[in-house]
């Protein structure tokens, strides 16, 4: 038997991850930015949003290879 993992979240992470889901109706924690995906998954999704004529003022992206705490913190978020 594995003993769980568990990741704690910290209140400034946590309010940091609101404030910004907040900002935009629209929010991608994506690897790379919207003109440079650096996957896959991201390229797919601006190019969904891209078809769907969704504005960027409405799009607000954060690029995870940027922030090594980001991309943990917002697993734990969601």
């Amino acid at each position: 038997m594995n003993p769980t993992i568990q990741r704690y979240l910290s209140n400034a992470a946590r309010t940091k991850l609101e404030k910004a889901v907040k900002e935009k109706p629209i929010v991608l924690f994506m690897k790379g930015n919207p003109q440079l995906p650096q996957c896959g998954f991201s390229r797919a999704v601006v190019q969904l949003l891209e078809i769907n004529g969704v504005p960027l003022d409405k799009l607000s992206t954060y690029d995870v290879l940027e922030d090594s705490e980001l991309r943990n913190d917002v697993k734990e978020f969601s």
